[in-house]
């Protein structure tokens, strides 16, 4: 399993980036809806550009999620952002969009369980950023093209990184023991790859593009990360509380 914490990537660099919990009804929501916007219209074209008027990609799901973003701490943009959808009446949209096999389905207590969404981050404001991070990082001997776009790789994980443990420890504080998440092959085997355990419990269907649903089991992740990863399990550098 590869480890994600990058030893050419110094601890300055977390200097550069906070992690904070955001409110529903909070004013940087506006700011969120902005960046899935830019990301899910904009940049992927999975959603309409007519169908959310006022550049704002918001859904019904919103109200009844919690939010964590990264923020940049020199520019005070958002340039991450991730939800986690909780058991509401309007149920959660993995079951509304996937064909779930029985078999494999989450059966617990609904209550009990989360479905991780909204992973966005901007491609304009993450290369952006990361520029200007590099352009700071003068400890760094910088030997050549490779090594710049690895530690750029390096910095692209960090931010998802941070998000996976705001969603970990937010949903310890919950109480909740599972996850589902649909996601394309990519990002599933960029998180199988940190050790992070996720079992497919439907068929790939179309949804925001070729996607797969997966159910996770949080025990069975702190077990498997703890062993390969253990920083995951950490609150990430730079949270905001």
């Amino acid at each position: 399993m590869t480890c994600v914490f990058s030893q050419s990537v110094p601890n300055v660099v977390a200097e550069n980036f906070r992690f904070k919990y955001v409110d529903v009804d909070h004013f940087l929501m506006e700011e969120i809806y902005r960046l899935r916007y830019q990301v899910y219209c904009v940049e992927r074209g999975f959603e309409c550009l007519e169908d959310h008027p006022g550049g704002l990609e918001m859904d019904i799901y919103d109200r009844y999620s919690n939010h964590f973003c990264v923020v940049s701490t020199k520019s005070e943009k958002i340039i991450g952002t991730v939800r986690l959808i909780l058991d509401s009446s309007i149920g959660l949209p993995i079951e509304r969009h996937c064909v779930l096999d029985e078999k494999k389905k989450y059966a617990g207590a609904p209550t009990k369980i989360g479905e991780i969404s909204r992973l966005a981050v901007s491609k304009h404001f993450r290369r952006t950023e990361i520029s200007r991070v590099l352009g700071e990082l003068q400890n760094i001997d910088l030997k050549g093209f490779d090594q710049v776009e690895r530690i750029k790789h390096s910095l692209e994980e960090y931010l998802i990184v941070g998000l996976y443990q705001c969603l970990y420890h937010h949903s310890l504080k919950l109480g909740l023991t599972h996850w589902y998440a649909v996601m394309t092959e990519g990002v599933y085997a960029l998180l199988r790859q940190w050790g992070v355990v996720w079992t497919q419990v439907g068929e790939e269907t179309d949804y925001h593009g070729r996607r797969i649903p997966y159910l996770a089991e949080i025990e069975k992740n702190e077990q498997s990360v703890s062993l390969s990863n253990p920083q995951l399990l950490e609150l990430p550098n730079g949270w905001e509380a």
